[in-house]
């Protein structure tokens, strides 16, 4: 279901998209999706197992007009590598069958692949949003006081 939202979403990026590095980016991320549909229905076809209906090109308006920039998709990007990279793990650590396990195995690193991709776009652009800065302490040091929290 994620995957052929993500085609719909990302097809309309690609049509408008100005950045060539971030049209680049979208094109890896929409061919990520199309190969994980294709696998999954393979998959399920084997099963005999009914394919789900997912979001198809009647859900997108390829001709719409933009509603958002550059940085956006490429934060995007970035935010759904990081959500992907999450819910593989998850469901890797959830599966039995070898090939099922593979599949995950195999979309997890592809995230990871897609967030560095991202991340190093974004750095490059100085779009990328830090983590808050906290400075190393100089030593180590117990707590004296309960309320050391407050």
């Amino acid at each position: 279901m994620n995957d052929s939202m993500a085609i719909c979403v990302l097809s309309h990026f690609r049509t408008n998209v100005e950045d060539t590095e971030t049209r680049e980016l979208l094109e890896y991320a929409l061919h990520l999706s199309k190969q994980h549909i294709q696998t999954v229905t393979g998959i399920f076809n084997a099963e005999k197992f009914p394919i789900p209906y997912g979001f198809t090109n009647q859900d997108v308006d390829l001709t719409a007009p933009r509603l958002y920039s550059d940085t956006f998709y490429l934060n995007y990007l970035e935010n759904m590598a990081k959500f992907g990279s999450n819910a593989y793990t998850v469901a890797l650590a959830n599966a039995a069958r070898a090939d099922i396990r593979k599949f995950y195995t195999e979309c997890g690193e592809s995230s990871a692949e897609l967030f560095n991709k991202a991340a190093t776009l974004l750095l490059a652009k100085g779009l990328f949003i830090r983590a808050p800065y906290m400075p190393y302490p100089n030593q180590s040091d117990y707590v004296q006081k309960q309320s050391f929290l407050t």
